[in-house]
């Protein structure tokens, strides 16, 4: 079985002036087959890397960066782990090079090496993926990055586990 932790909380406020705002995306840890999969690195650098030492990492621990899109509150951060691939919804990203993976409406791809699948969830951009992991205590998890925004200020009530039932019902992890 797999696993998962939040590794960072996102926010996004405006600043002090009208021309200020601020913005880092939730970074999740997910564990599978000894494999350390961090998505969306973020954009607040200093809290990435306290949070990463609170679990006794470094970025060298971390195995592969998955980016559910490619907003810069999402990967800013992946200057902190020069060398490593990058792989997003279809593509894994090494150094200057491209490698494709299957991804299609019939076939629901894999991050290479895991039991971690990718589900393309367009809208909040084209390329926009999210990721369903099965893990023992929670069973599946979707890592669904931007379903929710609001800034820090507007947030409203948390959704309800009902709300985001009937949000996923139509998600197969098979």
């Amino acid at each position: 079985m797999d696993d998962f932790k939040i590794i960072v909380e996102g926010y996004a406020r405006p600043g002090k002036s009208d021309k200020e705002f601020y913005a880092s995306c939730t970074t999740t840890l997910l564990y599978s087959k000894d494999l350390k999969v961090l998505v969306d690195p973020g954009a607040d650098r200093d809290l990435l890397l306290k949070n990463l030492d609170k679990e006794g990492l470094n970025t060298s621990d971390i195995d592969i960066l998955f980016l559910t899109h490619w907003h810069p509150d999402h990967f800013l951060n992946i200057k902190l782990f020069p060398g490593h691939d990058i792989v997003d919804a279809t593509t894994i990203w090494k150094n200057d090079g491209e490698e494709y993976f299957p991804a299609s409406d019939e076939v629901m791809s894999k991050i290479p090496g895991t039991n971690i699948k990718i589900l393309s969830t367009p809208g909040h951009r084209e390329e926009h993926a999210s990721l369903l992991v099965r893990t023992e205590k929670k069973g599946i998890v979707c890592v669904a990055q931007d379903v929710f925004w609001w800034t820090d200020s507007d947030q409203p009530a948390k959704p309800t586990l009902a709300d985001l039932l009937d949000l996923g019902r139509s998600i197969s992890c098979g």
